[in-house]
């Protein structure tokens, strides 16, 4: 009996197997045949290389040459830089506000906050601190933005809200300006520019990021300003050649300064003719 269960056992083994191959063979044409249809897109997934799980890209701030930073995993690169919106909201007392950002004569640093973020609690507190605060630059003028009072507590916000400092409860500004995650910063220049963006995990991090971002901007400006210089100078330079070029080719002709066939000959107004 054991003899006759041991060989029914085999035979099902086999089976199976047979069916386990053939399987196998077919999940293997339909990924061959994918393959042709789509071009070579279709790819598996990996379990060992999880996107989730990877360290997020470096953020670039400001323009011309990228500073590369690696703020922490999980945090998204910013958006391409573009022009900034103005904040338009309500404060957390209630107090519909509208922060303009463009026609100012001095940077605006948009801080991107959450009340029950546990990253934000430290900005939340260094930009309560005035000796922290010069440490953005001393002309910087800060707002703080938090989602609207649909999506956050208003009583939080208005403990955490620093003296001094507008907040504005708006959801509307953080689609507006493609804020990927919390705590993240846009700094706008007095023309409504954004100069710099990016996310930070401590307040160091951030005035080294705003270090960098103003350093890059006034080079740019600089560089723009001399260009402009050298472009009005060309044209003054180029006028002053011409004229030079016209006088020598009057002097080898052997007309002189003051020379009557310089100016056109006064008209001579003729008689009235007689009519009788």
């Amino acid at each position: 009996m054991t003899t006759v269960a041991l060989v029914a056992l085999t035979v099902v083994v086999a089976l199976l197997a047979v069916l386990v191959v053939g399987l196998l063979r077919s999940h293997a044409a339909i990924l061959r045949q994918l393959h042709e249809i789509t071009g070579g897109e279709a790819h598996t997934h990996d379990h060992d290389h999880d996107h989730d799980l990877a360290p997020a890209p470096p953020v670039e701030v400001g323009p011309g040459d990228p500073h590369p930073v690696n703020p922490a995993p999980g945090v998204a690169p910013p958006r391409e830089a573009a022009g900034a919106h103005d904040i338009v909201g309500m404060t957390p007392d209630g107090s519909a506000a509208t922060v303009g950002l463009a026609g100012r004569d001095h940077p605006t640093l948009v801080a991107f906050l959450t009340s029950g973020c546990g990253t934000c609690l430290e900005f939340w507190g260094a930009i309560a601190d005035p000796a922290e605060r010069t440490l953005v630059g001393a002309d910087t003028r800060i707002v703080i933005a938090t989602k609207g009072p649909e999506r956050e507590s208003v009583t939080d916000v208005a403990r955490l809200a620093p003296p001094g400092i507008t907040t504005v409860m708006s959801t509307e500004a953080w689609e507006a300006h493609e804020v990927p995650v919390a705590p993240y910063f846009i700094l706008v220049d007095g023309r409504g520019h954004v100069a710099g963006e990016g996310a930070a995990t401590t307040w160091e991090q951030l005035t080294g990021l705003l270090g960098r971002a103003v350093a890059d901007t006034t080079e740019a400006n600089a560089r723009n300003a001399r260009r402009a210089a050298g472009r009005r100078a060309a044209a003054v330079g180029g006028w002053s050649t011409r004229e030079a070029d016209t006088d020598q080719a009057l002097l080898d002709a052997g007309i002189m300064p003051g020379d009557p066939s310089l100016y056109d000959p006064m008209p001579v107004a003729e008689p009235p003719g007689d009519d009788r």
